[in-house]
């Protein structure tokens, strides 16, 4: 059966003026082409397959007259409101192929108009802070990381080691908190662990000149960072989150030459507004370590790799949701989740090729539904379909 709704759908759209009387017309005409066609066929349709095809296009007139109106409720152009939707279309085949990883953080959508990120979390990482001599292996790594963040801070704007010192003082902040709620931060405190193993080894390719951007270490904040991590890193994996990430990140590998594609799009995201700064601060630094070749930062790379490329599933999913003309949303919600869309169509529409680099190897037909979600993304709301021709 033809696709009525969005026919007509693309026709409205088009309509200037669109009012009422220049909505009936298209009805009208409409109505009169579909029975020359019926009329037309060879060999002709049974009666109530006639029928049935009158009354769908009678319903795709209903459902186009509560968009209309929903529309003028929302303060959005019709024209803004059916692009929407044909961009939620083009995108619903794409979204269906597409699950998140479990080797990057969650996403879910935020109220404000911001991803959420989720990490594993247990009740029996807080039953892991009452095992004897918890405190004390806390209170050391505690000296440790106030000894490496006093080291670090220096080097925060040398090429190369920004990573390194964002990742110290982040490190320092959390485990300053009480002891509960550092048991909450385990997934945070594993990845930034990470990252400053893989800057352990990233001295090790600026001191033997492989590294062209970063110089060496000093000698002392080397020392402070191996140290930290000797003990941390053990320390962390106590924890059955710290487990589990470390053991999922072993699981999947991420070829380096993704990481700059992963950075371009996260970029993006950043500079939209859809993710918070402090999930951001720590994406950077995991993609920042992930550029190294050793075992930690192919571990970094699995995580921030893995929590880009959830991040635009997430993206895909949230735009092929259909706005709803019949569902009684609150304004305020309505152009808020407008806002948000438009934010997110706009990354998409600047990353076809990061995309594919991200999410192709996710869909199991080689990307081929995600190029045509971009051919179908590459047209306007001035791209116009034309009514059943009499």
């Amino acid at each position: 059966m033809i696709d009525y709704h969005a026919l007509i759908l693309r026709s409205v759209a088009g309509l200037d003026p669109n009012t009422e009387e220049t909505r009936r017309l298209v009805y009208e005409r409409t109505r009169a082409a579909l029975a020359n066609h019926l009329q037309a066929l060879n060999p002709p349709l049974s009666e109530g397959e006639r029928m049935q095809q009158r009354l769908a296009l009678e319903e795709a007139f209903r459902r186009v007259e509560a968009e209309v109106a929903k529309a003028a409720q929302s303060g959005r152009t019709f024209e803004a409101f059916a692009h929407a939707i044909f961009v939620a279309e083009s995108l619903r085949r794409l979204a269906e192929r597409l699950d998140q990883s479990p080797y990057g953080a969650g996403i879910s959508r935020g109220a404000d108009g911001a991803m959420d990120l989720t990490s594993p979390r247990t009740p029996a990482d807080q039953a892991t802070t009452t095992v004897p001599f918890f405190e004390h292996r806390l209170s050391e790594i505690r000296r440790n990381a106030e000894a490496l963040d006093a080291l670090a801070s220096p080097v925060a704007e040398q090429p190369g080691w920004h990573g390194l010192a964002h990742a110290a003082r982040l490190t320092h902040n959390l485990l300053n908190q009480p002891t509960e709620e550092v048991a909450r931060e385990v997934a945070q405190l594993w990845i930034l662990s990470t990252c400053l193993a893989a800057h352990i080894e990233r001295n090790e390719d600026a001191r033997s000149g492989h590294a062209t951007l970063s110089a060496p270490l000093d000698p002392d904040l080397l020392q402070a960072l191996r140290e930290f991590v000797f003990v941390a890193g053990p320390w962390v994996r106590r924890f059955p989150s710290g487990r589990a990430l470390d053991d999922l990140a072993r699981e999947q590998e991420y070829p380096p030459e993704h990481v700059e594609p992963a950075i371009e799009f996260f970029r993006r995201i950043r500079e939209a507004g859809l993710v918070r700064d402090d999930d951001a601060r720590a994406i950077w630094i995991a993609l920042d370590a992930a550029r190294s070749r050793s075992v930690p930062a192919a571990k970094a790379r699995s995580w921030a790799i893995g929590t880009v490329a959830n991040i635009a599933t997430a993206m895909v999913k949230e735009l092929a949701t259909i706005p709803n003309a019949e569902h009684d949303e609150a304004i305020d919600d309505v152009n808020a989740s407008d806002d948000m869309a438009e934010r997110i169509e706009r990354v998409i529409r600047e990353s076809e090729g990061e995309l594919l680099i991200l999410l192709a190897p996710r869909s199991d037909d080689g990307g081929a539904a995600l190029r045509e979600a971009f051919t179908m993304l590459k047209q306007t709301p001035d791209d116009k379909g034309q009514p059943i021709e009499e």
